[in-house]
Formats: C-alpha cells, sequence, structure tokens
C-alpha cells in the first residue's frame, strides 16, 4: 500500500488479493473512524487514476489522463502568440508544465529556460516573452501527447559507454561498445587557435565535446543506452547542448546516463585531448591499440550544423568531425559569426566561406 497525504492506492499480484485488500483496508479505516469519498473508489484494476495520473500496471507506465492532456495543449496553444504576461499568469503555466512533465521524459528540459524567463521577472509585474520562449511552447503543443508516459521499469538495453575529455586547446573521447572492455573507436583533435584565443571556459568546452561526441557515434547508439562518462562539470550552456542531446536520442532511439568520473578514470580521453601537445603515454596507447581511430563522415549530411544552438550575438565554435567536401575528408570545424556567416576550418588552416 502506498499513501501521498490522504490518498491511498493497494498494489498486488493478481486480482483476488486485490480485493481481499481493498476489503480490509476498508474495514479498518471504518474502525478507527476515517471516512472515505465513496465517489472516488476504485475497484480493482489494471489502468486506474490516482493522484491525477493514469497507472498501468501491465505497461508498467505512469501517464497523464487524457482529458488533462487537453487541457493543457489549450491552455499552452492559447500562450504560442502572447508577447507578454503578467508574473502570475506566468507561474500557473509554469504550474501546470512542470506537474505534466512528471510523465514526460524530457519535459523538465523544455521547462528551464521558460523558468530563467520567471526569474528575471523577479519584481515586475509585466513580463516580455521572447522568441525562445514560445519555441519551447511550440515544443510543448507539438510533443506532449508523443512524450506521456514514463516507464516505473529500467528496459535492459545494450550498454555503450562514451569517455570524453576536454582541455582549453584540445577534445578527445572515446567509444566502448557493449559486450566489450575496451575502446573500439576514439578521437583526439586539436581546437582551431581562432577559438582559443576566446578564452571559452572549460564547462562549455566540455558541453561541446560531450556533444561532438555523441553526434558522432549516435547511429551506433541506436536502441541501446548511453552511459556518458565527463571529468568536469557545465553550467547553464548545458541547456543549449542538452536540446540537441535529445534530438539525437529521439531520432536515434537510445537512453542515456550522464555521470562524472574522477580525474584518475579518465586518463585515456585526457591524453588524446592533448596528443597535439605531448605524445599518448605507452599505456593510452596499449589500450588504444586495437580501436580505430574515427575516419568515416559526421552525420550523413553535408554540412550538419547543431540545429537548436542558435546565435544571437558574438559568435561560436561548433565541432564537426570527418565531413567530407569535396575530395577532403577530414577534421572540420564549423565557426557561426556575429553576421550568421558560416565559416567553415580545417585543422590544417584551410578556410573556405559559405554565405
Amino acid at each position: 500500500m502506498h499513501v501521498f497525504i490522504d490518498d491511498f492506492i493497494c498494489i498486488k499480484p493478481d486480482l483476488q488479493s486485490a480485493k481481499e485488500s481493498a476489503d480490509r483496508l476498508s474495514s479498518k479505516m471504518e474502525k478507527v473512524g476515517m471516512v472515505h469519498a465513496t465517489e472516488k473508489f476504485q475497484p480493482p484494476a489494471q489502468t486506474i487514476k490516482w493522484i491525477c495520473f493514469e497507472f498501468n500496471s501491465q505497461e508498467m507506465t505512469m501517464k497523464v489522463p487524457r482529458d488533462k492532456i487537453d487541457e493543457t495543449l489549450q491552455l499552452v496553444n492559447s500562450w504560442r502568440h502572447k508577447t507578454k504576461a503578467t508574473r502570475k499568469e506566468l507561474q500557473q503555466l509554469l504550474g501546470k508544465l512542470n506537474w505534466v512533465s512528471h510523465c514526460v521524459k524530457p519535459g523538465r528540459l523544455f521547462i528551464n529556460r521558460m523558468l530563467v524567463t520567471l526569474r528575471e521577472a523577479y519584481g515586475s509585474d509585466q513580463v516580455t516573452l521572447s522568441t525562445d520562449f514560445r519555441e519551447d511552447l511550440k515544443w510543448w503543443a507539438t510533443f506532449l501527447p508523443e512524450f506521456n508516459g514514463v516507464s516505473f521499469v529500467d528496459h535492459p538495453a545494450h550498454q555503450h559507454n562514451i569517455r570524453v575529455e576536454s582541455c582549453l586547446s584540445g577534445a578527445g573521447g572515446t567509444l566502448t561498445v557493449a559486450g566489450s572492455q575496451s575502446p573500439s573507436e576514439f578521437y583526439g583533435t586539436q581546437y582551431p587557435e581562432e577559438l582559443h584565443k576566446e578564452k571559452w571556459p572549460i564547462s562549455q568546452l566540455e558541453a561541446l565535446n560531450c556533444l561532438a561526441a555523441i553526434r558522432l557515434w549516435a547511429p551506433q547508439l541506436a536502441r541501446g543506452h548511453l552511459r556518458l562518462q565527463s571529468g568536469k562539470g557545465t553550467d547553464r550552456f548545458l541547456l543549449a547542448v542538452a536540446r540537441e542531446v535529445w534530438h539525437l536520442q529521439a531520432l536515434y532511439q537510445f537512453t542515456m546516463s550522464a555521470l562524472h568520473c574522477p580525474g584518475r578514470e579518465m586518463t585515456t580521453p585526457d591524453a588524446l585531448s592533448r596528443r597535439h601537445i605531448h605524445p599518448c603515454p605507452p599505456q593510452v596507447q596499449r589500450e588504444l591499440a586495437s580501436a580505430t581511430e574515427t575516419r568515416g563522415p559526421w552525420y550523413g549530411q553535408r554540412f550538419p550544423l547543431f540545429s537548436n544552438i542558435r546565435i544571437r550575438c558574438g559568435y561560436m565554435w561548433v565541432l564537426v568531425i570527418h565531413v567530407n567536401f569535396g575530395n577532403t575528408c577530414g577534421l572540420w570545424w564549423i565557426h557561426v559569426d556575429s553576421s550568421e556567416k558560416v565559416w567553415i576550418h580545417v585543422v590544417s588552416g584551410d578556410t573556405c566561406r559559405l554565405g
């Protein structure tokens, strides 16, 4: 039996024992003088509504009921073309979406940027809604019915491991496929000199390296589970990166867990990120002896720009590994400047410009 304030639910392995348990609970409540609302009582079933969620013991899932989905969609659509709102109205909207996100796995990711809008409105009655805010509303309107439902159990899947490390001048990563004890693929690349001059925080470089590794090996993660291991933390910049990762998860149907690893366990990717400075130590060379240095195209696109990292001002760099361009195949970087012109940089230093 589970209790949530004054709501009770009994879970039993079969119908008969569930009926007996419900009868005993009802009898005990009467003996101690507790009165239960008969209109809320639900007989034993494999699909039941409790604390405003729908539980299914056959599928082992928890969902938002259909009527609540329709109600939430109506609310979201009423906000899609707003440019201003009161702080109280914004709190009510986010309270509703926060409740729904208990059953929408990526939901919290698409609330965080909206919460930033609320925090920035502290002390103000009127809130200006940005384009990013409305883009998040668009995501909820499009994907809420599709992603409604979370599972109680972790489905077994092939577990792959990606380890990434960054230094201020380079990035490295390894892929260990399910069933293997040593890396099967790896990469190590130097950041362009121009990026190094911009002095990006190491946390942001690490976030971009995480995204680069996932994007590089996403086709091999299909219908599996990824354990992403990184040696450094990240900051708010992770919100943009996390959105791109979510798109890759949806595209290739894999699940993912991220964890921090102490530096002593990240020797190999760390050495790869610095191999342009000094050679990898002998133990790392031995570990990678049977691994393949990635040489294929990145993502099946000619110039796979990151769709979710939009430029507002200044400029940024995005790592693209092994993009085919004409008869050349190598390590490339895409640079978007403040005028939104795209520059392609080859590690060798050659540069071409695209409109």
